[in-house]
């Protein structure tokens, strides 16, 4: 991804249905509910560049990536949260794009892949 001087980023729009106005749309809105009712995640932009900014989608990617299937007591709504996890992960690996997880280990920052019925 390219550098970025810190605060040079400026998102006029955060809607993934519309570019704004001017200039060029920087961060998009995804809703990825199950994890909590309303819950968001984001994919920032520069240039060709994309990065996945997922909230809780996966809280422990050890175990939920490679187990989406796989509930926890954290997740208000099992089902929602187990489909939101295959429907971004088989996402992002279609696109190749990298993800950023709060939960994930240094450096935070992956592109994932299929494996099996999962993703690691």
């Amino acid at each position: 991804m390219a550098s970025v001087t810190p605060g040079a980023i400026i998102c006029t729009r955060s809607h993934p249905q519309k570019a704004p106005a001017e200039g060029p749309r920087c961060c998009s809105r995804e809703k990825t509910n199950g994890h909590a009712p309303g819950h968001n995640s984001h994919i920032i932009s520069s240039g060709s560049s994309k990065v996945y900014a997922q909230a809780d989608v996966t809280n422990l990617p050890a175990l939920f990536a490679r187990n989406p299937g796989w509930h926890v007591f954290f997740d208000q709504d099992a089902k929602t949260a187990e489909e939101t996890r295959r429907k971004v992960y088989d996402m992002l690996v279609a696109e190749k794009m990298m993800v950023q997880g709060f939960h994930y280990p240094f450096p935070a920052l992956a592109y994932i892949e299929k494996s099996g019925d999962g993703y690691r």
